[in-house]
């Protein structure tokens, strides 16, 4: 009899370490970004303990470590077939996730410990076929989209550059802003106000607005009427009075 029951008991202990995982690799089969959770599919074969290899099923609701506080978060966008770097908690986390409430294991080990009823997606994994990351300032800090290449960089020196395609904002160590861009709309449903201490300077080829608020129109200007003041005279062919009636508006 206690041969009997010391079989039965390896065979739970060699059941229970067969479903003991610390990390494994997986792939997103579907993602909830409301709650922060993916359905997961682990990259790897699940055994008996008779030796029978079965793919492993998906596992639902896996939450995913974020950057986050009670106030900011730091959202990733994972996409259906991404691989990622799962973990497996020692304890469970179900009251943390539940309801956010701090609370000890009543057990040493904690309920399930370190199954994979308790992964957390812990992050990304990059593979050699995928388009590789931007190593020409290592120093930076990079938040960048790796198709298209519009990026957000911040230098140590405090330097701030976004950038989309060969249009760039650049904010540099003092704080001057620079813009350049083949194309700036800017659509206001009210008003725009710009104001400057030290004057405003416009440049085109046509338009100038200097700092001592000289507008100079390399073309012409006209009112709504469509008097030029290129052309427009006074009655008497001088500048100044007498005039004619008021330009019409």
């Amino acid at each position: 009899m206690y041969l009997i029951n010391n079989i039965k008991l390896n065979e739970e202990l060699v059941k229970s370490k067969l479903k003991q995982q610390t990390m494994y690799v997986a792939q997103i089969i579907s993602v909830d970004t409301v709650n922060n959770k993916a359905n997961i599919l682990p990259v790897l074969m699940d055994g008996d303990i008779y030796g029978n290899m079965l793919p492993h099923p998906i596992i639902a609701s896996v939450p995913i470590m974020s950057m986050k506080t009670k106030i900011f978060n730091i959202q990733i966008p994972y996409s259906v077939g991404d691989l990622v770097y799962v973990g497996c908690s020692k304890y469970s986390v179900d009251m943390q996730l539940e309801s956010g409430a701090v609370s000890v294991p009543n057990t040493r080990f904690g309920a399930r410990p370190f199954t994979m009823s308790n992964s957390v997606i812990l992050g990304g994994l990059m593979s050699e076929v995928e388009p590789k990351l931007d190593a020409t300032m290592p120093t930076n800090l990079i938040l960048q989209n790796r198709i298209n290449g519009a990026k957000i960089e911040i230098m140590p020196t405090g330097v701030i550059n976004i950038q989309n395609g060969t249009s760039v904002i650049s904010m540099d160590a003092t704080g001057k802003v620079t813009m350049t861009s083949p194309s700036v709309s800017i659509t206001s449903t009210g008003n725009i106000d710009l104001s400057a201490t030290a004057g405003i300077t416009m440049t085109s080829p046509n338009v100038t607005l200097d700092k001592a608020g000289n507008m100079m129109v390399g073309v012409d200007v006209k009112t709504k009427a469509g008097i030029s003041l290129a052309t427009h005279t006074h009655g008497n062919g001088n500048d100044g009075s007498p005039t004619t009636s008021p330009i019409p508006v």
